[in-house]
């Protein structure tokens, strides 16, 4: 994936005003300093506000609303950086927590599906994905299955997706990258079995 703001599903009729929703979720808890270095966000202990931080640039040269998404146990984490975010000026902050812990999945089937189905969401027009370099393509990818689906199932038009890559990031440890890879292909390989008719 490419740094800086990028996109995919764009809209055919670019005359139509657009409006975003800024998505992000929690990152793994890690220390300010480590074997790899310092890492240049600021930090609460092991709570690195990277993603927050960039999330709250990208909304407010958007003048949109942001999704701050955790899974249940993080939900201090949630709401650490909701509060972060509106005292950094963020008018419309919501917390998204998805009770059963399903990842990367379950947290961008929550934040879309409050995105669709929502009527205080009815002018949105694009969602824009905020997340680190390391996870950035399986969370592009499950996002934009998760938007065809969802818009498809509501019967709602499809949201055009763009993402950002935080900056400045973490230097995550490789095994991290190397996971999402695998998990990845999982969820490719699980998406397809899905899809297939039954025999």
């Amino acid at each position: 994936m490419a740094a800086g703001p990028s996109s995919l599903c764009r809209r055919f009729d670019v005359s139509i005003p657009t409006q975003a929703v800024v998505v992000m979720m929690c990152g793994p808890p890690h220390e300010k300093e480590d074997e790899r270095g310092t890492c240049p966000a600021a930090h609460d202990g092991r709570r690195c506000y990277a993603r927050v931080d960039h999330a709250v640039v990208v909304a407010k040269r958007e003048n949109a609303a942001l999704l701050v998404c955790g899974a249940a146990s993080e939900t201090e984490d949630v709401d650490a950086y909701v509060k972060r975010a509106r005292a950094a000026g963020v008018e419309k902050v919501h917390p998204i927590v998805d009770e059963r812990f399903r990842g990367t999945l379950g947290l961008l089937e929550a934040a879309v599906d409050r995105v669709a189905r929502y009527g205080d969401f009815a002018d949105v027009t694009d969602l824009v994905l905020v997340t680190d370099e390391w996870h950035l393509t399986r969370a592009v990818v499950i996002a934009a299955n998760v938007v065809v689906k969802t818009c498809v199932r509501l019967r709602r038009p499809l949201l055009a997706m763009r993402w950002e890559q935080t900056s400045p990031a973490w230097n995550a440890p490789p095994v991290l990258a190397a996971r999402e890879g695998e998990k990845l292909m999982a969820f490719v390989l699980d998406d397809e079995a899905s899809a297939r008719p039954a025999a």
